[in-house]
């Protein structure tokens, strides 16, 4: 499972440095952000340090540690294709990223592969070349996998959205100051999350499997996204 450092008070992370300031120049999608997050549900209530990479609309690497800086899981997606691995266990499984992570830890119903646009604010895609609505407008719309949702927006930012099923709210977003709150019916989690730095890629290439993988790493099978 997508694991936390959990504890009756959340633990804060160390403040961490290397990346550098982005300039005018880096590309929307593009870049590395740090990212802290809080996880509640049923599981209990932990802390994580992000460090999201992306290369493209398409490909991007999203690396979980915890308050002491020890790498507790990376998701690499890459189109359809994409690998969830565990560096301190020594294994990893191959996801379907059209599809939802499944595990107690984790937003439902949002496939691996938007993953990267939700916690950078990418995320429902928003169409660029719609005029900007009145002030607190609620604007339902879809989107290409026909998902229903309802939000408001402050130019061509979310501060709200919800998505919907069978007239139901599935999972409701909403952006507070500089944290973004996420909040899911089924199963029951929400999480909190800030961006502390983004940088410029530089010259890092992307790879679907990672070449400092060790090759004693054990393959394992997560059927329908289902993460151990």
């Amino acid at each position: 499972m997508l694991k936390c450092a959990t504890s009756a008070r959340v633990a804060r992370a160390p403040a961490v440095a290397g990346i550098p300031v982005a300039t005018a120049t880096s590309a929307g999608n593009q870049g590395q952000w740090l990212l802290r997050a809080e996880v509640s549900s049923a599981e209990g209530v932990g802390s994580l340090r992000l460090v999201l990479r992306r290369y493209d609309s398409t490909r991007f690497a999203l690396q979980a540690s915890d308050a002491l800086g020890q790498v507790r899981w990376e998701i690499r997606s890459d189109r359809d294709a994409a690998v969830w691995i565990e560096p301190q266990g020594q294994r990893y499984c191959r996801l379907n990223a059209r599809l939802a992570l499944r595990t107690p830890q984790w937003v439902s119903n949002i496939p691996v592969s938007d993953i990267a646009g939700l916690l950078t604010g990418d995320w429902p895609p928003i169409d660029a070349s719609a005029p900007p609505p009145a002030p607190q407008l609620s604007l339902p719309f879809s989107d290409a996998a026909l998902r229903h949702f309802t939000g408001e927006r402050a130019g061509k930012e979310w501060t709200n959205w919800t998505l919907w099923e069978s007239g139901e709210p599935l999972i409701w977003f909403k952006r507070i100051g500089v944290e973004s709150l996420l909040s899911v019916r089924q199963p029951a989690v929400q999480i909190r999350w800030r961006v502390t730095a983004r940088g410029n890629l530089g010259e890092s290439v992307f790879l679907l499997m990672p070449g400092e993988l060790s090759a004693s790493a054990r393959e394992i099978s997560c059927p329908e996204n289902a993460i151990p």
